[in-house]
């Protein structure tokens, strides 16, 4: 497969969304960007991804690229078409939103989603969700499980307290924030989880807990020399999203998951 671009590779320091194309939602403007592949429209395969804190659509150009990377070499892609979709969420991020409303974000995330489901009808629907992405991913793939194929966590924690604290007990959960285990317990989907092994932000101990709660996951991840954004090669730190064991294991999660 080749590749339309479409999508301009980060970081950035301030918000970039701005100069990319909008999708109308609920009368409001959602900058929105994509990658794809050539060919047409027919028997797709189409990834929603949802981006980190402090990201937004113009900083994740290498997340983007490593799924196309996977999708354009993999040999069970051959037949299919693709399309990598990511859009802004009000408060979330780099969004300058006045309000920080998880469940406005929720809302338009699922109208999206259905909005995509329709234009393009995709034949294989995933979730990939990096860092706090992970919960709209998550909970917007138990809200629609049955129209999806997969969900992809990368990074993922179990709850915002035990994203530092991973061996907190429930003494604290009432001041405690998204309990990605419970919502995980209600998920038969093929899961994928992958984490750095030196992590500081999200503990990798969250990928045993996620791990446990889910009922299928297919593939599971820890990444030697990575923390939450890079990887050493050398002296040198690069992108985790061009290590060998991050594509290795995307790949091994669509062995599971193509059709």
């Amino acid at each position: 497969m080749s590749l339309i671009r479409n999508i301009a590779l980060g970081p950035y320091k301030e918000p970039s969304y701005e100069k990319y194309e909008k999708v109308i939602i609920d009368y409001h403007e959602v900058p929105y960007t994509s990658l794809s592949s050539e060919e047409s429209d027919n028997n797709m395969i189409l990834f929603i991804v949802f981006y980190g804190n402090a990201e937004d659509i113009g900083s994740i150009g290498n997340m983007m690229k490593s799924i196309s990377d996977v999708m354009i070499t993999h040999p069970k892609t051959e037949n299919y078409s693709f399309k990598i979709y990511s859009f802004e969420r009000p408060g979330h991020g780099r969004h300058t939103h006045p309000f920080r409303d998880p469940e406005m974000a929720f809302d338009q995330s699922y109208k999206i989603f259905e909005m995509l489901k329709e234009k393009y009808k995709p034949v294989q629907i995933y979730f990939y969700g990096y860092s706090l992405g992970c919960v709209f991913a998550l909970n917007l793939a138990e809200k629609v499980q049955s129209q999806i194929n997969g969900l992809v966590l990368f990074s993922g924690f179990a709850s915002c307290m035990k994203a530092k604290f991973p061996n907190m007990g429930g003494m604290f959960s009432f001041v405690d924030h998204f309990d990605n285990l419970e919502v995980a317990r209600k998920i038969k989907l093929p899961v994928c989880l992958i984490h750095g092994q030196d992590d500081t932000r999200i503990y990798p101990q969250n990928l045993d807990l996620l791990s446990e709660a889910f009922s299928n996951v297919k593939v599971k991840i820890l990444i030697p020399d990575a923390d939450h954004t890079s990887i050493k090669q050398g002296i040198f730190k690069v992108s985790i999203f061009t290590s060998s064991q991050y594509f290795n294991g995307l790949c091994e999660y669509l062995d599971y998951t193509l059709q």
